[in-house]
């Protein structure tokens, strides 16, 4: 998890507000304005999820992005609007810019402890790091095994929480960032730390970052 820097909200979500003073997120209504959300949190984020750094969707080759319908040999995730003060515990903020991130769906149909993570293994329950505090990776630290865990200046507590709620210790997460971890370490028999730091905080000509990029920033 990273910190995500908030943009202002998208002039046509304003709009919308507007024309539609006393609506919640839950009315059908919604789900017109959903795909300007989903565009700008994507863009936002660089298209990875605010919580696991999976990327979310994919490009085709002529560069078009799918950000919800990834098709069987695509290496994007299903996506969803979180809101990361849930509905639940804010129902004020269900239509508040300022507290929905994009995170991935991840696997519905599988075992519960190794695929399921991030928002659908969230549901409604608090967690007390969010990607919209500042510096909010410094709290975490990552094993060669691909583990996530407290960083020593981190609150134990509090990560162990998010970490348990979010279920970023999820097998499928584990082997990702396992494999993750052993190409950085390849790429630093041959690139600078500098340099790679660089290359992993950069954005791709699409605007999106490399799937798991905080992971490095952490490592390196």
């Amino acid at each position: 998890m990273i910190t995500i820097n908030k943009q202002h909200e998208p002039a046509e979500f304003t709009r919308f507000k507007r024309k539609h003073p006393n609506i919640t997120y839950k009315k059908r209504k919604v789900q017109s304005i959903k795909p300007v959300l989903r565009k700008a949190l994507l863009e936002e984020q660089g298209y990875v999820c605010c919580y696991c750094g999976l990327r979310i969707g994919s490009y085709d080759s002529s560069g078009n992005f799918t950000d919800l319908q990834p098709s069987e040999t695509a290496t994007g995730e299903h996506g969803n609007i979180e809101h990361v003060i849930s509905q639940h515990s804010a129902p004020n903020r269900s239509m508040d810019y300022s507290n929905m991130c994009f995170s991935c769906l991840a696997e519905f149909n599988k075992k519960w402890d190794d695929f399921v993570h991030c928002d659908r293994h969230k549901d409604r329950f608090a967690i007390p790091i969010i990607p919209l505090q500042p510096d909010c990776l410094s709290n975490f630290t990552f094993s060669a095994l691909g583990k996530i865990a407290p960083s020593s200046t981190a609150n134990e507590i509090d990560v162990d929480e998010t970490i348990r709620v979010l279920n970023l210790n999820a097998g499928r997460l584990v082997d990702r960032r396992r494999i993750f971890i052993e190409t950085v370490e390849e790429l630093l028999e041959t690139v600078s730390r500098a340099d790679l730091k660089l290359r992993y905080s950069a954005r791709d000509a699409n605007g999106a970052y490399s799937e798991l990029y905080f992971v490095a920033l952490a490592i390196l």
